[in-house]
């Protein structure tokens, strides 16, 4: 975890500390080999987590101490390193949010970070976090090491997500479980965490402007894909979740809202896996296709939805009008666009 806002002023380039290293200065030092403080008790809720007003523990085991909390409005963002959540961080930084990115490669994070410290144009305003979402351990050190940074948590956006396509015969069992456990389980365990935060805070507060939770799905989540089978059930599973767990925390003044990109120009391919005998064929031509579409959207474009769902309080968001349109369709009149065989090229 390193904060970049006191880093970035006025210098174009930068060296990231190994974890090897210690950094001196007048203001702080760093240590190595100290464990983060953790965060124990009934899933965060009233044994909290310790907030300590003096140090910030770091994920790759050292501590910054002479560190006090900052102020303002601050959004967590996993699947923090590229695409959609970089670009929805470098949003964010601009809007004035600290913002607080996680994700597993923590090289990835440092840059994104460093990035949102210059677009926000002051101190401590940006924080990288390694966190896997899939362990319980890593999500609770997140919330302690964004709390012992920053007042409070405004934003939460569950955007850690991972792509598996093949036919249903060809995708292994084992597949659908990670699937499952990244793209449903990471967000029930982020939001089971950060929830007892936002809802105390926003308790204290008593503000018109209520703390959100977003997801991120799919296209998935609204209209079964074809040859996308574990994939779709990851993103329905997440998608029932959101609208059960808004039904529970609304009147405790939370917000819970989904949006859905569509096919998304960004390098998620580096992590999608592909099933069957042309596996290899298949990633190649679904890339150039993703890239050829007219309709295919950027992380961008993604990003700004997710910033007026927030803004707007929406419930859900479906990003780009062709996908809102078959997500009518498949409602209306149960059909499905990636079955149709003039469309069935593009899925």
């Amino acid at each position: 975890m390193i904060d970049f806002g006191k880093m970035c002023k006025g210098c174009n380039r930068m060296k990231f500390p190994s974890s090897s290293q210690t950094v001196k200065s007048s203001k702080f030092a760093v240590r190595n080999k100290v464990s983060p403080t953790s965060a124990r008790g009934n899933n965060g809720a009233d044994s909290g987590f310790p907030v300590p007003g003096f140090f910030t523990p770091r994920m790759d085991g050292q501590v910054v101490e002479g560190s006090f909390k900052a102020t303002g409005k601050t959004v967590v963002i996993t699947g923090g390193s590229q695409g959609i959540g970089r670009a929805a961080a470098l949003l964010f930084a601009k809007k004035g949010f600290n913002v607080v990115v996680a994700a597993r490669d923590l090289t990835k994070l440092q840059y994104v970070a460093h990035d949102c410290a210059q677009a926000a144009g002051r101190q401590g305003a940006s924080m990288a976090v390694k966190c896997d979402v899939t362990n319980e351990r890593e999500v609770k050190d997140l919330a302690t090491a964004v709390l012992s940074k920053y007042e409070n948590v405004d934003v939460v956006i569950n955007n850690a997500g991972i792509m598996t396509r093949g036919r249903f015969e060809d995708t292994p069992v084992l597949e659908a479980k990670k699937l499952l456990e990244v793209n449903y389980l990471g967000s029930y365990m982020v939001t089971q965490t950060f929830l007892p935060i936002m809802i105390k805070e926003n308790q204290r507060k008593k503000s018109a402007d209520k703390p959100s939770i977003i997801m991120v799905g799919s296209f998935a989540s609204k209209v079964p894909l074809k040859y996308m089978s574990a994939f779709t059930a990851s993103k329905y599973a997440l998608a029932g979740f959101t609208d059960a767990i808004r039904a529970e925390v609304a009147p405790l003044g939370v917000h819970v809202g989904q949006v859905h990109p569509g096919l998304v120009k960004s390098n998620f391919m580096e992590r999608a896996e592909f099933y069957g005998k042309d596996s290899v064929e298949e990633r190649k031509s679904f890339r150039q296709l993703v890239r050829s579409l007219p309709f295919s959207q950027t992380p961008q474009e993604v990003a700004d939805a997710i910033y007026n769902a927030y803004m707007t309080k929406s419930d859900q968001v479906l990003v780009g009008l062709p996908f809102a349109a078959a997500d009518t369709a498949f409602w209306l009149t149960r059909t499905n666009i990636s079955a149709l065989p003039l469309i069935n090229q593009f899925f």
